[in-house]
């Protein structure tokens, strides 16, 4: 039995980019991070899963298919990252074809690439299948209301939106036992005197007319993150630091 195992660079090249897909995906649909990050690790699970079920070079994540005879790893990471975006964000599906197609079109036709195909999407089907009750959609719809006590939190300006996906705590995890596996313990009472010192000096050094910030502090003390936006093949952040004007270009980790 022999396999096809295409240039390892070019099944990464693949899957970076259906990294820059998936999150500009995430990006078109409304905005909602912890659900991003999952839906991003499921395209990437189905991906590592399908493109070593062919080369067979690590451990599985979840899903382990029986060797194919001939699999093209560039055409299983594509079909995997397709299928698992198409069934996250059907109304995008017109984009996802033509980025498939694009993919596509640098595996020559025949076996290899059918086989990949094939592997990318089983595998896909059953990651997606694997998480479909990871209690997702309960964490976003869980009911919240804002308390009223001191500490408790309440909506904030400028929007006063609601809390986002109040019950994502109980979302079941990608690798950790448990979301509480460490987590870290509960923040010092408001009758303590470590919140009252941690408090002033927040109120000291945040203040607009703070004279005990030093002059380190202003380029950190406000800063925003906006949406990775498409430049070329690569994601970039923005970050803008309000207080001098200036803007700080950084490299957007891929989600993990």
């Amino acid at each position: 039995m022999t396999f096809r195992i295409g240039p390892p660079v070019a099944a990464s090249d693949v899957v970076l980019e259906w990294n820059v897909t998936a999150l500009e995906t995430t990006a078109s649909a409304p905005f909602d991070p912890p659900l991003e990050s999952r839906n991003v690790a499921i395209v990437h699970a189905a991906m590592f899963d399908a493109v070593n079920s062919i080369t067979r070079e690590f451990q599985s994540y979840a899903v382990d298919l029986p060797p194919k005879a001939e699999a093209a790893p560039e055409a299983a990471a594509a079909a995997a990252a397709h299928l698992a975006l198409v069934r996250l964000y059907p109304a995008q599906q017109a984009r996802l074809d033509a980025a498939y197609a694009a993919s596509l079109a640098s595996v020559p036709e025949g076996p290899a690439r059918s086989g990949g195909i094939l592997a990318g999407e089983t595998v896909a089907s059953r990651i997606l299948a694997l998480r479909a009750a990871d209690g997702a959609d309960a964490a976003i719809a869980f009911p919240y209301t804002p308390g009223t006590r001191p500490g408790d939190w309440t909506p904030t300006p400028p929007a006063f939106g609601p809390a986002l996906d109040p019950g994502w705590g109980s979302v079941k995890t990608f690798l950790l036992e448990s979301g509480s596996q460490f987590r870290p313990g509960p923040p010092p009472t408001l009758e303590s005197r470590k919140y009252a010192r941690d408090f002033e000096e927040i109120r000291e050094a945040g203040s607009a007319t703070s004279t005990t910030r030093t002059r380190r502090k202003p380029t950190s003390r406000d800063s925003g993150f906006r949406r990775p936006l498409r430049s070329g093949t690569r994601r970039r952040v923005w970050s803008r630091s309000r207080s001098d004007g200036r803007s700080r270009r950084t490299r957007a980790p891929s989600p993990s």
